[in-house]
């Protein structure tokens, strides 16, 4: 696997656009195709999320179909982008992704204690981070080890291009790091869908219980952070767009200090920007603790 990414990051830079929205398109439809285990995880994930009546009438099975095969498209874009990053201009980034909520994000820089970006795996967030570098935000990303080094290293140099600051979750040097980060009042990205280092917590996740870090509650409470959510997702005319919520700042001052509100605020903003783009959430592993009641149906729907 470290070959093929090694020398897709030399070849696909040269790629005109046109190409890389082809190969995103036909490399989406194979990847539904022969990743049987992502594809039915997906569609259990989006069960949840959609709702199982969804399997009721053709239309919604049809939905449903639909908006999992588009997962696994945008999940390829984003890595074609990825790969192109070294060849694209900082203007040709800023010029290809819309940001809205600037001034909600700015607001927290203003408080002064730091900021903790809070968003699920959705949409090009990889263009989204490149935005946050290219403005001229000090922007770190705590990322998962990965067993082959050098594949750590080449996503990690990739992402890094315009000045993302990439830091392997591995023993207690990354935590210091960004403490020392949010003191400065600096900003760092904790994604909330994906419980893989820390802690974690069951709790209500689109009406169901489900296993959540609540990494980036305890980490505003221990360090006063201000906590902003973002989302982005890919538009029908192919626009890349990102947003800003405030989240922390939009509490009251008692919420803010109490750690499960600031986690249910987490969740609650994560739950509406995956229903408003539920084809842009990259979900690919279980999140909830248990399957849909209607699971089985929907997997014979995976091979349709």
């Amino acid at each position: 696997m470290y070959y093929l990414f090694l020398i897709a990051s030399k070849v696909i830079p040269w790629l005109p656009d046109w190409l890389i929205n082809s190969m995103a398109q036909s490399g989406g439809w194979v990847a539904w195709l022969v990743a049987t285990k992502a594809r039915e995880q997906a569609t259990q994930n989006m069960l949840h999320v959609l709702g199982t009546q969804v399997l009721d009438t053709p239309q919604g099975r049809k939905k449903l179909h639909r908006i999992v095969q588009t997962i696994f498209r945008n999940n390829v874009f984003n890595y074609l982008t990825m790969f192109s990053l070294p060849a694209r201009k900082p203007e040709r980034i800023l010029r290809e992704i819309h940001v809205e909520g600037r001034e909600h994000f700015d607001a927290a820089i203003a408080h002064g204690k730091g900021i903790i970006i809070s968003s699920a795996h959705i949409g090009p967030f990889n263009y989204l981070f490149q935005w946050l570098a290219i403005s001229g935000y000090d922007f770190s990303i705590p990322v998962e080890p990965l067993k082959d080094q050098r594949m750590l290293d080449l996503i990690s140099g990739l992402r890094s291009k315009h000045g993302t600051h990439i830091l392997p979750i591995q023993g207690s040097a990354a935590m210091r790091t960004i403490f020392h980060k949010l003191r400065e009042n600096k900003v760092v990205l904790i994604a909330a869908d994906r419980a893989i280092e820390g802690q974690s917590s069951e709790m209500p996740f689109f009406g169901a219980n489900a296993r959540l870090p609540v990494g980036v509650a305890h980490l505003a409470k221990k360090t006063g952070a201000t906590i902003v959510g973002a989302s982005g997702w890919h538009a029908p005319d192919g626009k890349m767009c990102g947003r800003f919520f405030p989240l922390s700042l939009a509490l009251a001052d008692e919420q803010r200090m109490d750690t499960n509100e600031l986690q249910r605020a987490v969740v609650a903003l994560m739950e509406q920007n995956i229903a408003a783009h539920p084809d842009n959430w990259l979900a690919f592993a279980p999140i909830w603790t248990e399957r849909p009641v209607r699971a089985r149906q929907a997997m014979v729907m995976t091979n349709l």
